[in-house]
């Protein structure tokens, strides 16, 4: 109908024809991508790790997983070595704790 609607506008004639195999084919895409939905793909840890690209990513994102939770654990030992009152330091922590944890969350929302 919009190829129809295209040619009228143009003054341009096309044979009945073109429009028959416009939509064979579309027909035979609609075919493949039902019988495609129709087949589910179960992936493996071994996937992860089958292509050099995914054995990039995969290693990236570990080494940044271990190097942030390395650095929480850290800071939330450190805080017990901060002057002032232990409770005092504990609460402060657990309120940047939440803080950050709502600022996560905003951005995971907005960017994904």
């Amino acid at each position: 109908k919009v190829i129809e609607r295209i040619a009228r506008e143009n003054g341009v004639n096309f044979p009945e024809e073109v429009f028959e195999k416009f939509n064979s084919c579309s027909e035979l895409a609609k075919d493949r991508k039902s019988a495609s939905e129709n087949i589910t793909r179960k992936y493996t840890v071994v996937d992860l790790v089958r292509t050099s690209q995914m054995r990039r990513i995969t290693i990236a994102m570990n080494a940044a997983w271990l190097i942030s939770v390395c650095v929480y654990y850290s800071l939330m030992l450190g805080t017990s070595q901060l002057i002032g009152d232990h409770y005092v330091n504990f609460v402060l922590g657990a309120c940047v704790e939440i803080i950050a944890v709502f600022v996560a969350w905003l951005l995971m929302t907005r960017w994904g």
